[in-house]
């Protein structure tokens, strides 16, 4: 029977990681996308900072979902970098270049790709992009990250208005709180004290209060498969008093 196909970014650690090795569907096939090697799927090699990969994972979406009767396609844009961690007119302009990139302009693009890939097939497509409590209280030395977050927001929300409740495109974003990922570790150590966001994971991790991974990621699969509204940014892990799934 016709299966599932799934691409997942960021995919060799992380959430994007547990995401790979959690996928929730009997029939199917994974595509991952990172720097270095990922654990499991189809492994492809690129560093999504650089503009020149973007088109040839476009074309390797059109390919897969060409080649096989799949009933509905998946991506979920889950890489991302929170260096360099320092204020912007301090931090050299390659890494921040390089990770205004990765965090702001590939989710967007390789969405589209997706969704056109799915489109051309005549496959339901779900896009999942990662955002992050840094897209709503402006950070110190995370401006390159934040607001790339908070454009995956308003991304999600844009494609929600074009294209309604037809069913052929269903996209979201999820805001991880605190969860042990090395990313969360590197804001940990590399962050300084005036940090309020770095004190408060610090913090939590002595608590033993962050969330998992593979909790995270069991969270967002269940969002995937029971549907949420589209264009919905939905917190998930660690969620603090107050901003609970409804």
């Amino acid at each position: 029977m016709p299966g599932t196909f799934v691409c997942v970014t960021g995919a060799s650690s992380g959430i994007g990681r547990a995401l790979a090795e959690s996928l929730p569907f009997e029939s199917g096939d994974l595509i991952t996308v990172s720097r270095r090697p990922a654990p499991v799927g189809e492994w492809v090699e690129a560093d999504l900072s650089d503009p020149a990969a973007w088109p040839g994972i476009g074309a390797r979406f059109a390919d897969a979902l060409a080649a096989a009767p799949y009933r509905r396609a998946v991506f979920l844009h889950f890489a991302g970098a929170g260096s360099p961690h320092e204020h912007a007119a301090r931090a050299g302009l390659e890494e921040y270049t390089a990770s205004v990139l990765l965090n702001a302009a590939s989710g967007p693009v390789l969405g589209k790709a997706f969704i056109s890939a799915c489109q051309a097939a005549g496959v339901p497509a779900t896009v999942v992009l990662c955002s992050s409590p840094g897209a709503a209280e402006p950070m110190p030395a995370m401006s390159h990250y934040g607001s790339g977050k908070l454009g995956m927001e308003y991304w999600v929300r844009a494609i929600a208005a074009e294209h309604g409740a037809d069913g052929g495109v269903h996209a979201f974003a999820v805001v991880p709180w605190s969860v042990d990922t090395p990313m969360v570790r590197e804001v940990i150590d590399v962050q300084p004290e005036r940090q309020p966001a770095a004190v408060a994971l610090r913090d939590a991790a002595e608590r033993g209060e962050l969330a998992s991974a593979e909790s995270t990621a069991d969270e967002i699969w269940r969002l995937v498969v029971d549907g949420v509204a589209p264009g919905a940014v939905v917190p998930v892990g660690a969620v603090p008093a107050g901003m609970e799934i409804a």
